[in-house]
């Protein structure tokens, strides 16, 4: 038997074992959220235009991550990597050692978007190597097809956690800190190792001027393209980079510790995140320790934060990580999480 096909039946065992385990979860209604069950630790996702897709990354806790498709409509979920549409390197992304291996863990997505839907799909891989695959998405039949095509490696000494798709297949890049394993010990010491990255096809990967990041968490490029919006998860603060490096970066304090940040239908964005301190989380974040989460509101233009809702953080639900807004329904993932919560737009406050 060879190692990659030992490998195989191991992940097809586990995810037996985790569809079983799906079962027994509790996807009751609770705090104004319905539940969905079935997704595999999703900590972030994107809608798929024209379709009741989302289409999650899944991060590697106890078996390597996948990429997931869930239709909101019936709540089938699939895996749609590895396997669907397999490996084929297309350029500009060919610049690659090849297709990621068995240690994948996927976090933040991004979709960048064409007039073919013939999408791109960012997935950021923080696993075995620090990377962003990139995917081709299309529709087959109805259902989504993902085709790995490539990837944007990262420095060593980084631990990306979010992705932005930009225009003319650029991608923005943000790094939480050094992905030491005291990386944990130095968020709650207050250390700035987040860092800022640009790639572009004619230009390669570089790094934006961003001192003082602590715990780059989450990005987002507003809608005149000229600065990148971060969070700074363990610093507390929302950050505004100019792309051109030529106006100093603005940062405002928020009451909370704000993860992934998600574009609205108009332009402003979702945030969500959790309550300090954040020496409370980094010791913990299982669902024997959960941390109260708020959603928020952010206006693009002015940075002005908006609370909406306010939960407590459960033993079903540990802690919100993003926000993502599709088909006038917003779905919110959590921490470690087999299940999703959704929120109809027309329910929370305007």
């Amino acid at each position: 038997m060879t190692r990659a096909y030992a490998l195989t039946l191991v992940a097809l065992c586990l995810g037996l074992v985790r569809d079983a385990q799906t079962q027994q979860l509790n996807c009751a209604n609770s705090q104004q959220l319905a539940f969905h069950c079935g997704l595999q630790f999703a900590e972030d996702s994107v809608g798929l235009p024209g379709t009741h897709w989302l289409i999650a990354g899944g991060l590697g806790i106890g078996a390597p991550g996948q990429v997931q498709g869930f239709d909101t409509t019936t709540g089938r979920v699939l895996r749609l990597y590895p396997r669907s549409g397999g490996n084929s390197k297309v350029a500009p992304f060919n610049d690659c050692p090849g297709p990621p291996d068995a240690g994948l863990s996927l976090a933040g997505v991004a979709l960048a978007r064409n007039a073919q839907s013939r999408h791109l799909l960012y997935v950021v891989n923080a696993g075995s190597r620090s990377a962003i695959e990139v995917f081709r998405v299309r529709l087959r039949s109805g259902m989504p097809e993902v085709t790995w095509i490539g990837c944007v490696l990262l420095p060593a000494e980084t631990n990306p956690n979010a992705v932005a798709a930009l225009p003319n297949r650029g991608m923005a890049i943000v790094s939480m800190d050094d992905g030491s394993g005291d990386r944990m010990a130095k968020h709650v010491a207050g250390t700035a190792y987040g860092r800022v990255f640009e790639w572009h096809a004619d230009q390669g990967l570089r790094e934006l001027p961003v001192p003082g990041l602590r715990g780059g968490n989450g990005i987002a490029i507003t809608a005149d393209g000229r600065s990148l919006l971060v969070s700074a998860w363990s610093g507390g603060e929302l950050w505004r980079v100019a792309r051109q490096g030529n106006v100093a970066p603005q940062r405002i304090a928020l009451e909370f510790l704000p993860d992934n940040l998600k574009s609205t239908q108009g332009g402003d964005l979702w945030l969500v995140g959790q309550r300090p301190p954040v020496a409370r989380i980094a010791s913990c974040t299982g669902a024997s320790c959960p941390a109260d989460w708020v959603l928020a509101r952010v206006d693009a233009t002015t940075l002005h934060v908006t609370t909406l809702q306010q939960h407590t953080g459960t033993a079903d639900f540990n802690y919100a990580t993003s926000a993502v807004e599709h088909a006038g329904v917003l779905y919110i993932h959590g921490r470690g999480e087999h299940r999703v919560a959704a929120i109809r737009l027309r329910d929370l406050p305007r």
